[in-house]
C-alpha cells in the first residue's frame, strides 16, 4: 500500500494539532513570565519601597540640617562673633591656668626650701603673662635658714623677684615667723 500525498477530501482537512500545541506553549510561557513578573514586583518592590521611604526620611533630615547650617552661618556673620571671641579668650585663660603643673611647682619649691624652714601657707596667683606670683608664709629656725631660703629664691632659675615682707621672732620660742613673695616661672628649667 502506498501513501498518498494528495488530499482527496471534499473539504480539505486542517491539521490543528501542531499550531494548537505551539499556541499552548506560547500561552504557558506568557503565563509563567506574568507570574514571575508579579512575584518579583511584590518581592523586589518591597525592598524598593523600603529604600524609597529611607531616602525620603534622609531628604527631610538633610533639609533640617541645611536649615541649621544656614542659621549657624547667619549667627557667625552677625554680632555673635564678638561674643564668641570673648568666650574663646575666657576659655584660653582657663586652659592656661589648667596647664599649670602643681607637681613641678611644689617640686621646685621643695628643692629650694632649707631644712629649718616650714611653710604654713603657699598662695599662688597666675598672672596674665603666664608667670605665677607666690606668697609664702612660714616659720624658720634659726634665722640663718630664712636667709638661706631667701638666697635660694634669688639664685634659682625657676624663681625671680624674691622679696621679704615680714619677719618677726617669737618671744617664747626660737621660731621666726616670715612672709616672702616671689615670682615663679613655670616655663623655666626644672632642676631635679
Amino acid at each position: 500500500m502506498r501513501r498518498l500525498t494528495i488530499n482527496l477530501a471534499g473539504t480539505p482537512f486542517v491539521n490543528r494539532t501542531v499550531p494548537g500545541v505551539a499556541l499552548a506553549v506560547v500561552w504557558g510561557i506568557a503565563l509563567l513570565l506574568t507570574a514571575l513578573n508579579i512575584g518579583s514586583f511584590f518581592v523586589l518592590g518591597r525592598d524598593y519601597r523600603t529604600q524609597r521611604g529611607v531616602l525620603r526620611d534622609q531628604e527631610v533630615r538633610l533639609s533640617h540640617l541645611r536649615a541649621s547650617v544656614a542659621e549657624k552661618e547667619k549667627s557667625l556673620q552677625g554680632a555673635g562673633v564678638a561674643s564668641v571671641t570673648s568666650e574663646a579668650k575666657f576659655v584660653s585663660e582657663i586652659l592656661k591656668e589648667k596647664r599649670f603643673s602643681w607637681i613641678h611647682f611644689l617640686g621646685d619649691l621643695e628643692r629650694i626650701k632649707p631644712y629649718g624652714v616650714m611653710f604654713t601657707a603657699i598662695v599662688p596667683q597666675i598672672n596674665p603673662d603666664g608667670t605665677v606670683g607666690v606668697a609664702l608664709t612660714g616659720d624658720a629656725n634659726p634665722r640663718s635658714e630664712l636667709l638661706k631660703l631667701e638666697q635660694n629664691l634669688m639664685t634659682d632659675k625657676s624663681f625671680t623677684a624674691a622679696q621679704l615682707h615680714f619677719e618677726q621672732k617669737d618671744a617664747s620660742s626660737p621660731w621666726i615667723h616670715f612672709q616672702i613673695s616671689c615670682t615663679y616661672l613655670p616655663e623655666g628649667p626644672h632642676e631635679p
